[in-house]
């Protein structure tokens, strides 16, 4: 992880517990000083270079049906989230056929195009800028796959 990557993660952890997102397996937040980072009480970010990158990793044993996650609704990037901005709403409404991942790609390329004012920017700026996966390719590495099965 480079480290501008490693801060834009830190940043982003830091924002996450701000608003609530904890790892700590405890029944309710804890009302003591907040942390810097949501993680550390059972998960930590890690790297899975044979699964496609980051993620997250397991610190201690956990036990099947332990609650290891708590994320508040407000920090989900749902329709009800983002649709509160009236311009987006009314391009989606005109657009009733859009399929939920057209929909999604819409909802993310406008907070992207917020920046820094995207109330989500600590977590966009760390998405891929590109992806290797099938769906992705250009038609010129299609036919080059194809070929080499053949």
């Amino acid at each position: 992880m480079s480290d501008t990557e490693g801060s834009k993660t830190e940043a982003l952890l830091c924002w996450a517990a701000h608003i609530g997102i904890s790892d700590d397996p405890s029944p309710a937040p804890s009302s003591s000083i907040p942390s810097s980072s949501c993680l550390g009480q059972s998960l930590v970010v890690s790297h899975f270079s044979d699964a496609g990158g980051r993620g997250l990793a397991a610190c201690r044993n956990l036990k099947m049906g332990e609650l290891i996650l708590r994320v508040p609704r407000a920090a989900l990037f749902t329709k009800q989230n983002v649709l509160h901005d009236e311009k987006l709403a009314s391009c989606m409404n005109k657009h009733p056929n859009l399929s939920p991942s057209q929909k999604l790609t819409i909802c993310l390329l406008a907070e992207v195009a917020k920046g820094r004012g995207s109330w989500w920017y600590r977590y966009l700026v760390l998405l891929p800028s590109s992806y290797d996966t099938l769906p992705n390719f250009h038609e010129f590495e299609i036919q080059a796959l194809q070929k080499t099965l053949l």
